[in-house]
């Protein structure tokens, strides 16, 4: 996960600041070896909790693996495994 978010910002830094709108972009496609569901990524303004537990929103992108129990609406609170990278 961490390779493909280096991928994402290298993308990003190759187009001025401009996020890829898929992974497909950036030639990728990945499938997660912890329950063969592919990542979901997410970019722009995103909701992100705290260490508090408190929401707000920031400017980046978010990648995850869904939880098999989620699948047919993947959502980042049960994610069996997240990133989340701040552009600010």
């Amino acid at each position: 996960m961490a390779i493909l978010a280096w991928k994402i910002m290298e993308y990003s830094h190759e187009h001025q600041g401009v996020l890829p709108e898929n992974l497909a972009q950036i030639g990728e496609s990945p499938v997660s070896a912890l329950n063969n569901l592919p990542f979901v990524y997410e970019h722009g303004d995103i909701k992100v909790v705290t260490d508090g537990g408190d929401s707000t929103t920031i400017r980046g992108f978010r990648l995850f693996i869904p939880h098999e129990d989620y699948a047919s609406k993947p959502n980042w609170k049960k994610a069996s495994s997240l990133m989340e990278v701040s552009l600010e």
